[in-house]
């Protein structure tokens, strides 16, 4: 599985969330038929503040991932432009929880219809050079996953990828029911056991919450 991630800005930040909601729905519209010809299988939109918007889209090869970029930018120039600055796109392999953990990935997608709304928190980790290599990498986000996951399943994660962007650096998108779920993650207590159980071979270096959306919960409403 591969991944692009790809961060917008919005030109004249929408006046409310029902205006933002009705901007996002009209760009999903026709971006759902272009999906289904350049390979997605899965899309996921996070709103940062009033005017970025965080698109990441699974695909199942990396020359897919590759190949959309020149789609999905003509689309958005066509139909957008006046509405959309792009500010980076990149392509990675893409690693799902249930690689790492004892997770159906049909029953994850079952949380994300079920939940009535979905927050995701997208953060980027710097890795240390003794886990780059793929081999190592995978070997360890096995060992983490498995010490991890029975917290993040307590806390009532629906859904999370993982996508290596470059060399050194691990794009990271989790989903949940309630922010607050963030917070906990990330509070003081929590990022020091976890600095303890990340052996020092990751480093947080920048994340952020918001609201999330797929299409199903797009269109659903």
């Amino acid at each position: 599985m591969h991944a692009t991630v790809t961060t917008w800005c919005l030109r004249n930040p929408p006046r409310d969330v029902a205006e933002f909601d009705r901007r996002v729905r009209t760009l999903m519209k026709g971006g759902i038929e272009l999906g289904r010809q350049i390979g997605v299988v899965d899309v996921l939109i996070i709103e940062f503040d009033p005017n970025m918007l965080l698109i990441v889209s699974l695909y199942e090869t990396l020359d897919e991932a590759v190949d959309a970029g020149p789609h999905v930018l003509h689309y958005v120039d066509e139909g957008f432009a006046d509405q959309l600055e792009l500010i980076s796109r990149a392509e990675g392999q893409a690693f799902e929880t249930a690689q790492f953990a004892p997770i159906d990935r049909d029953e994850a997608q079952q949380w994300r219809l079920e939940a009535t709304q979905m927050y995701g928190n997208a953060s980027t980790w710097h890795l240390d050079p003794s886990i780059r290599a793929p081999d190592a990498f995978e070997a360890y986000a096995s060992r983490l996953m498995a010490e991890s996951f029975p917290t993040l399943q307590s806390l009532a994660l629906l859904d999370a990828f993982g996508v290596r962007v470059s060399n050194d650096t691990l794009f990271v998108l989790r989903l949940c029911s309630d922010p607050a779920v963030f917070d906990a993650i990330y509070s003081e207590e929590a990022m020091a056991a976890g600095r303890d159980l990340s052996e020092g071979k990751i480093s947080l270096v920048e994340q952020s919450t918001g609201r999330a959306f797929d299409a199903v919960s797009i269109f659903s409403k």
